[in-house]
């Protein structure tokens, strides 16, 4: 539930996460297909992610709900 939670956040400030990092300025059209991929902003910290996202940083194990 959490991990989709914040892939539907980032998807409504314009990025994407994925299991190979966080990436902004992805561009869809029609709101679900991707034209590009976007730019990567941080692949190794999770700390970052969540701080790029203006999220509180939750460790792994308060993430299941």
């Amino acid at each position: 539930m959490f991990n989709r939670s914040i892939r539907l956040l980032t998807r409504r400030k314009g990025m994407r996460l994925n299991q190979h990092g966080l990436f902004s300025n992805v561009v869809r059209r029609g709101g679900a297909k991707r034209i590009n991929d976007g730019t990567l902003i941080e692949a190794k910290d999770e700390k970052r992610i969540f701080e790029v996202l203006g999220m509180p940083w939750r460790e792994p194990e308060e993430r299941c709900c």
